[in-house]
């Protein structure tokens, strides 16, 4: 038997889910509800602001993207130059 404990992340997203769009009989038709659920995911997961990170997910990403970015680029300096590093070696 399954428990809420155990999917407590898709658990807190409903949750919030009822709470923001409140009543669904509020709605005049189907679609009218599925828009609305539509919306709210496109806002949960693109516009609100994150408590933990300050910002909204989308610029958390772009930050994050840009730092693994950084590190490739570092990387890929550094590989090089321990490159040459070993081609001097050969060389003696």
């Amino acid at each position: 038997k399954s428990s809420p404990w155990e999917n407590w992340l898709q658990e807190w997203f409903y949750w919030k889910l009822k709470l923001e769009i409140w009543d669904l009989n509020r709605f005049n038709s189907l679609e009218e509800a599925i828009s609305e659920v539509y919306w709210y995911i496109y806002y949960y997961n693109n516009s609100r602001i994150h408590t933990a990170i300050k910002m909204t997910p989308v610029e958390f990403r772009k930050i994050e993207q840009e730092k693994i970015k950084n590190n490739e680029k570092y990387f890929k300096n550094r590989n090089e130059k321990i490159k040459k590093i070993v081609e001097n070696i050969k060389k003696i």
